[in-house]
């Protein structure tokens, strides 16, 4: 099922809700001429259209912040979508899609997105920000419980890098908001300066204190926690990477 929350007349969160505790957020970004999905959730219930439609019936293009499965599970109901190039791997749908370009502006009519690289969590992440409205769209490259534990991800030093970059973007814009893949609610304001320290605490290994996160599937990965910032991640990988 979906839930719809309305931020303000150009801006809707849609989130779709599996077992009533996992959240796969969307932000529907609505301007004069056409409108912008960003990230289509897991894909169990492919009702995302007709909850779409029933905020707009301006053209919808979808622009993707990362290709996982729980942020493309609906891509293939839409007609005009965009990737990062270096994630095309991992789109498993069949309907054509475009690459997105760091520093292009997506122009929605009277609103405006900037489509920002951030490699990390996947090597083709992106980020969207409104600086007119002075928010960012992060899907999973800043939030509170971020994910390093596949071949796909940066290691903890080069994401700290990429992300310090971003988060001198957000200073330079005044971005006020941040909102993620998996949240209903703008994220802590400052959760970007501390996910930087966190994936430099684990670069340099200050890890003494990181506890055991046990998957359902019988593996162990590792958390790291710095003030509102929580990394999950693969020792094996990280080690390699020191």
């Amino acid at each position: 099922m979906f839930i719809t929350n309305k931020i303000n007349d150009n801006f809707y969160i849609i989130t779709e809700l599996t077992d009533g505790r996992m959240f796969f957020s969307m932000q529907l970004i609505i301007g004069q001429k056409k409108a912008a999905l960003i990230d289509a959730g897991l894909g169990e219930d492919k009702s995302l259209l007709e909850v779409v439609r029933k905020i707009t019936d301006l053209p919808v293009a979808l622009y993707i912040t990362h290709c996982h499965q729980d942020h493309i599970g609906n891509a293939d109901l839409f007609d005009e979508v965009y990737i990062g190039e270096a994630d095309r791997d991992m789109y498993f749908h069949k309907n054509k899609y475009s690459f997105l370009r760091d520093g292009e502006e997506i122009d929605l009519g009277r609103v405006t997105l900037e489509a920002c690289a951030v490699p990390g969590h996947s090597d083709g992440s992106f980020c969207f920000i409104n600086k007119k409205e002075q928010y960012a769209l992060t899907g999973d490259s800043v939030n509170v419980d971020t994910w390093l534990c596949w071949e796909s991800c940066a290691t903890p030093a080069v994401y700290a890098k990429t992300l310090t970059e971003f988060d001198l973007k957000l200073k330079k814009y005044d971005i006020t908001q941040l909102f993620d893949g998996h949240s209903i609610e703008a994220l802590p304001p400052d959760i970007c300066k501390e996910m930087i320290t966190a994936l430099n605490e684990i670069s340099s290994g200050d890890t003494a204190f990181d506890r055991a996160h046990h998957l359902e599937d019988g593996k162990i990965k590792y958390q790291h926690l710095y003030k509102n910032a929580k990394i999950i991640y693969d020792k094996d990988f990280v080690l390699k990477s020191l």
